[in-house]
């Protein structure tokens, strides 16, 4: 079946960004952005390891982190449903992600810890971090899935999502981690640059596997079913 073949999504003209399976897209597409996100958080505490020796002692924490990003991420995009307006959501889910992934994560350290929602505001990884990340990489996301297929050449789409991934972590790492004393343009921002790219790179092959899976339910038995009783 050929993607022009897909039914349109009678909001944007265009085929859907996630099937309309349920399960494909609130489950099967949340976990796969979680899973690349938290791989793209550990890569990023080795890079900062790798660069300047700093950060690698943090890779769990970093994981926590960017998997709860690409959760918010894999739940604004099941919301927006490619309407973009909605994306003004996605600080509030990408950090309720990020708060979820904290706490079911929470007895690899030895116990059962939920964070206390009062202190949400004065978390510099949720308000500068998370809730930029979210709708920056989600809009990412979004212009991809909807772009030709001129434009989402290998080239542009290591490039697109390399350079959101940088900008969605320009605001953190310009004021510098909790435990950082660096602030600014500094070595330690243009590492942060970097890391942020490296994040958008797994966003990328996230979205790589979503469209491999998103594919082949577009071909399923199943979906031309439910097309033929739609029609």
């Amino acid at each position: 079946m050929r993607a022009s073949d897909a039914p349109l999504d009678h909001g944007t003209g265009r085929p859907p960004i996630l099937p309309e399976s349920t399960f494909f897209r609130w489950v099967l597409v949340p976990l796969i952005l979680l899973a690349a996100g938290a791989l793209g958080g550990v890569a990023d505490a080795l890079v900062s390891q790798l660069l300047i020796e700093e950060y690698g002692e943090f890779a769990k924490e970093c994981g926590r982190i960017g998997g709860g990003i690409g959760l918010g991420i894999g739940f604004s995009l099941a919301l927006t449903g490619g309407r973009r307006l909605f994306i003004v959501l996605s600080p509030v889910v990408g950090v309720s992600s990020y708060l979820a992934v904290v706490t079911a994560s929470s007895p690899l350290d030895g116990s059962f810890r939920i964070p206390e929602l009062g202190k949400v505001l004065s978390d510099p990884f949720a308000t500068r971090l998370v809730a930029v990340a979210t709708p920056v990489l989600t809009l990412a996301h979004l212009l991809h899935a909807t772009s030709s297929r001129i434009q989402r050449s290998a080239v542009r789409s290591i490039a697109w999502f390399g350079s959101l991934g940088a900008f969605s972590g320009s605001v953190f790492w310009w004021y510098g981690p909790p435990y950082s004393s660096h602030e600014g343009i500094s070595v330690e921002f243009a590492v942060g640059l970097i890391n942020g790219a490296v994040y958008g790179l797994g966003q990328l092959g996230g979205t790589c596997i979503k469209g491999l899976l998103q594919r082949r339910h577009r071909g399923s038995p199943n979906q031309h079913r439910s097309q033929k009783r739609r029609q």
